[in-house]
């Protein structure tokens, strides 16, 4: 099995093509790599990374506000809307990374959990427990599951605020 890396973007984020993984709503950076420093940035627009998940058979996919997004007289609205508001989501939240077996579970969980933000995401995951995320608030807080955690590495030159869900 081919070892997958993500690297979450503090700022925006692209993909990679891999097999098996394709581009979707998301922003996601996904690169088949023997070692973390093999991979470059293939985009102007993206500032730096800020951490890197390595992982093995598993579904790694990342939803941030970002990169889709609209300014309207100075605010900025993220395209990820709340069902019960019909409004783009405002709750903080910066982007949701979520690892588990399934990529379309991934996929489901990381915008759910970016809509329900960080205290909501955590309810659930302790009660679900079968998967696990990053979430990233716009605090510069990463909120991660001890899971995820094994797996993350932060680059030089980030100064997040690393907290431990549990």
């Amino acid at each position: 099995a081919a070892v997958v890396v993500m690297l979450i973007s503090a700022v925006v984020c692209s993909v990679a093509s891999v097999p098996d993984v394709r581009e979707g709503g998301h922003c996601l950076r996904l690169a088949a790599v023997e070692h973390l420093q093999e991979i470059g940035v293939d985009r102007a627009a993206v500032a730096a990374h800020a951490a890197a998940i390595q992982s093995s058979d598993e579904a790694v996919v990342t939803s941030g506000g970002y990169e889709r997004k609209l300014e309207v007289n100075g605010k900025t609205y993220c395209h990820i809307i709340d069902p019960q508001t019909g409004y783009p989501v405002d709750n903080g939240t910066v982007s949701v990374t979520v690892i588990s077996d399934s990529g379309f579970r991934s996929d489901a969980l990381s915008t759910a959990l970016f809509v329900m933000g960080r205290e909501k995401a955590a309810e659930y995951w302790r009660q679900a427990g079968d998967f696990d995320f990053i979430l990233l608030d716009a605090d510069n807080n990463l909120w991660m599951t001890d899971g995820a955690k094994e797996s993350f590495q932060l680059a030089k030159g980030f100064d997040f605020t690393i907290n431990l869900i549990e």
